[in-house]
């Protein structure tokens, strides 16, 4: 990456911050402040964790600090349903029932618990859109990625999802997100 930039940036306007966790809510907008002055971001691109939370803490943090008609992009939300399906497919395949043991076997070893996949972030969006089109003028979800443009009314630095989906959002989302 730094190689790749030396060569194809060089003013340095791109910048590198290893080691960051994505939802740390003290570092990210800090490290934001410090690059860009008046904070107007045009572009977020969330290629991180493709975890639901992380995911979550890094649009509350950013979105609101795109410029009005800024894009905030989720990239390969759709991994979860991916891997589901080319497991569903494996285990489909096979006629003995050994490879779904051993694959049950290993995550129980590993202690993996399924969380709730990033397309429920995608659904809060479209819902949030749907009642705020001020604040989400714009979506645009397609195979991995989910595109969100920024209306041009004030959103407050660190707006909760939930104050962009309201109550129903709230009676929609709730139990699945409890999980």
């Amino acid at each position: 990456m730094t190689e790749f930039l030396s060569q194809h940036d060089p003013e340095n306007r791109v910048q590198i911050h290893w080691g960051t966790d994505q939802s740390d809510k003290t570092a990210v907008p800090r490290i934001i402040d410090q690059a860009i002055q008046d904070g107007a971001l045009d572009l977020v691109v969330d290629d991180a964790s493709h975890l639901l939370a992380p995911s979550t803490a890094s649009f509350e943090m950013l979105f609101p600090r795109l410029r009005p008609g800024g894009l905030f992009l989720l990239e390969d939300w759709s991994a979860a349903h991916l891997t589901e399906r080319s497991l569903s497919s494996a285990i489909d395949k096979e006629l003995d029932g050994k490879f779904a043991k051993q694959v049950t076997e290993f995550l129980a070893a590993e202690g993996y618990h399924p969380s709730a996949p990033m397309s429920v972030l995608i659904c809060q969006l479209v819902v949030a859109a749907g009642r705020n089109p001020d604040w989400i003028s714009d979506i645009r979800v397609t195979d991995g990625m989910c595109e969100v443009r920024r209306g041009a009314a004030n959103i407050p630095h660190n707006t909760p999802l939930a104050d962009y989906t309201g109550h129903l959002g709230h009676w929609i989302f709730e139990p699945r997100l409890a999980e």
